[in-house]
């Protein structure tokens, strides 16, 4: 693609075609969700973890159990003491002494002998991830509410202390690497696996052997690309002759437009998006009786 754009100025450095080509990339992956930027992955949940009891300490991160088979497969889960607030992630564990180590402090009273839950709350998709599709619970045969806030969980269950099965997945804040965490709730009371679809982060064309996503097949992108260099106006040497021509610039876009035009409508036939059916759609998780019974229902 490169190439071919280069054959309309051939004094464009080879760089600025290629920056040129992942520039129009970037513009037409952000029009659509392209089929084949899908994906499937799971969220698999451990069962939750409460053998033995915690001692805590006012001001410390380090818990330590009695009785307890802590193991370092526990870091990166959630730690509620006493069922209360706050929600704590594990970030080590010392399997010989039998200690826990907190992403921050406990704050409440020093508790010597505490019951206690390690369960996998906050849960993170992989790097290539921009958007849920669907995530689903087979076994109750829903679909999970994914597009939920803190806000929403904070006036249901502002203390987090309701168990059962997740149906609400809210956004939280990123991870050490700054990828998106998700918290369940309410907190999943057994083992569960939480298959998902999700639409992946369209990557720049680096090497030689990467294509563009289907069902892109590239010419769109070198006329878009076309486009934008008619806004490089070349060396003082050589000049771009493509430079400020307006007419030119206007029919590399259109003809980029009806391109892609084509190919959503072509992509639209194999995955659609423009349009929901409730006849075909899993139903979503229902509101829990007990809360829609102690809270007042507003309709907007």
């Amino acid at each position: 693609m490169s190439r071919e754009l280069r054959q309309y100025v051939p004094n464009a450095p080879m760089l600025l075609c290629q920056q040129l080509i992942n520039d129009a990339y970037e513009k037409i992956l952000a029009t659509r969700n392209w089929s084949g930027l899908r994906a499937a992955a799971q969220f698999r949940i451990p069962d939750p973890y409460t053998t033995g009891t915690i001692a805590a300490t006012l001001g410390s991160a380090t818990f330590t159990g009695t009785g307890t088979a802590w193991t370092s497969d526990m870091i990166g889960r959630q730690l509620k003491v006493n069922n209360q607030s706050p929600v704590l992630t594990i970030t080590a564990v010392n399997t010989g002494a039998q200690t826990l180590t907190t992403s921050e402090v406990w704050g409440l009273a020093s508790a010597p002998t505490a019951q206690y839950t390690i369960v996998l709350l906050y849960v993170t998709p992989p790097e290539d991830f921009s958007e849920f599709i669907a995530v689903t619970d087979p076994l109750r045969q829903w679909q999970l509410f994914w597009w939920a806030s803190q806000t929403q969980i904070n006036n249901y269950d502002p203390a987090r202390t309701a168990t059962g099965d997740p149906w609400l997945l809210a956004d939280l804040t990123p991870d050490a690497a700054g990828l998106p965490r998700y918290e369940l709730w309410p907190a999943p009371s057994t083992g569960r696996v939480y298959p998902y679809f999700y639409y992946r982060k369209g990557v720049p064309l680096v090497n030689p052997t990467d294509e563009p996503v289907k069902p892109l097949r590239g010419s769109e992108i070198v006329h878009q690309a076309l486009a934008d260099l008619c806004r490089w106006p070349g060396t003082a040497s050589t000049p771009n002759p493509l430079f400020n021509q307006m007419p030119l610039m206007a029919a590399f876009l259109k003809e980029a437009n009806d391109m892609l035009m084509d190919v959503e409508r072509k992509d639209e036939e194999l995955y659609m998006t423009w349009y929901f059916t409730a006849l075909t759609a899993t139903p979503f998780a229902p509101l829990m009786d007990s809360w829609t019974q102690s809270h007042a229902m507003y309709q907007y």
